[in-house]
């Protein structure tokens, strides 16, 4: 018992040192800001210093309209600087809802087209040179449209060379898998289960045929759950909720979405939890993003093994809801560099807002690895 003790307490210290060696190293600085609505999408690293960014962009300012488009910006110095952004796609409806990502020399591009009060379709698009030019959309396959909702969350992939996406609808998570980013497997179940209404997931690969979901829960102030599989993601088991975002002040979860990247050179996890406080004084104002860094091995089948490493404020206080939406992409083996959403309301300092909608922006931040 007491060597056993010892053992655990050294692995302990031992995932301490290394986790606690990653810090957001800057504030939220403007990166992107239109006269319009610009949010939620996939980060990319497509080269040396290269980044490819895709988003929505609403021309009506709205969270949701029929005004949406995807359009893509690219950097070419790690962050620093931005080309003008570009239309990559705009159809008769809302374009929203990104996934995918950058794999085997592909740029690949799920997304939902939502006729407002109409329903909507999913579909899937392909550059082959780095995000220059996409293919037309086409619809994801039957198999896949009669079964899932809505895409979420960019590429995973495995040792075995799978490449997974995830999509969701309310209280319901879906993976799909290929193996050439063409061709996709009939969705499997994660979670399907009315008692709680958990959704928008986000997926790691942990090596060794492991994947781990964080998802939020809404309908109340309540934590991410957590699932795991140790099968590829042919089986899942529920574990529940996690400790992240105890560490807010007041605890303030509410309608939230996790992000995570794994860095295989540390064997670690990078979690990103966006907080929204609902304050009659001070309301959304004091929002913000929190870092978790962790070990798989410390959190795998361990749901309160989450580990606080430091809070990024809202770079736009105001009485709203804080956006959010935070994503990640490698700048370099110790560096990441990080957007997000802010919206300003109606009267807001931005003073872009019109009809009641919002003026939302794009952000950036780094996260940087040192060693003490």
């Amino acid at each position: 018992m007491i060597l056993l003790c010892v053992m655990y307490s050294a692995y302990a210290v031992a995932q301490d040192e290394v986790t606690d060696n990653y810090k957001i190293s800057s504030e939220a600085s403007l990166s992107l800001n239109s006269p319009y609505h610009a949010s939620e999408g996939i980060l990319m690293t497509i080269g040396k210093d290269s980044l490819l960014d895709i988003f929505r962009l609403d021309t009506s300012n709205a969270h949701m309209s029929n005004y949406g488009s995807i359009v893509k910006r690219f950097s070419y110095d790690g962050g620093k600087t931005w080309t003008p952004y570009t239309l990559v796609y705009h159809g008769p409806a809302d374009d929203r809802n990104i996934g995918g990502g950058y794999k085997n020399g592909m740029v690949i591009v799920f997304f939902r087209e939502l006729n407002q009060g109409h329903g909507y379709v999913r579909y899937l698009m392909f550059s082959h040179d780095k995000g220059k030019t996409f293919t037309s959309p086409a619809r994801v396959a039957q198999k896949i449209q009669t079964v899932v909702g809505v895409p979420f969350g960019q590429l995973v992939t495995a040792d075995s060379g799978k490449i997974y996406q995830l999509y969701y609808s309310q209280s319901k998570i879906n993976l799909i898998y290929s193996y050439d980013g063409t061709n996709w497997s009939v969705p499997t179940e994660v979670y399907n289960d009315t008692s709680r209404v958990i959704g928008e997931p986000a997926m790691v690969y942990c090596g060794k045929g492991k994947l781990l979901i964080l998802a939020r829960r809404d309908k109340g102030y309540f934590p991410y759950e957590q699932f795991v599989s140790s099968d590829n993601g042919n089986t899942w088991v529920d574990e529940g909720s996690t400790n992240i975002g105890v560490d807010a002040t007041p605890f303030t979860f509410n309608d939230v979405s996790p992000y995570m990247t794994y860095d295989s050179v540390h064997d670690v996890i990078i979690a990103l939890a966006t907080i929204r406080p609902r304050d009659r004084k001070t309301g959304g104002t004091t929002g913000g993003v929190l870092l978790y860094v962790n070990t798989p091995a410390s959190v795998f089948t361990n749901r309160l093994g989450w580990s606080f490493r430091g809070k990024l404020n809202r770079p736009e206080p105001n009485m709203d809801d804080f956006y959010g939406y935070p994503v990640l992409a490698r700048i370099n083996k110790d560096e990441w560099i990080g957007i997000l959403t802010d919206a300003v309301p109606v009267g807001g300092v931005s003073g872009y807002t019109i009809y009641g909608h919002q003026h939302a922006s794009l952000y950036q931040f780094t996260i940087t690895y040192n060693e003490h």
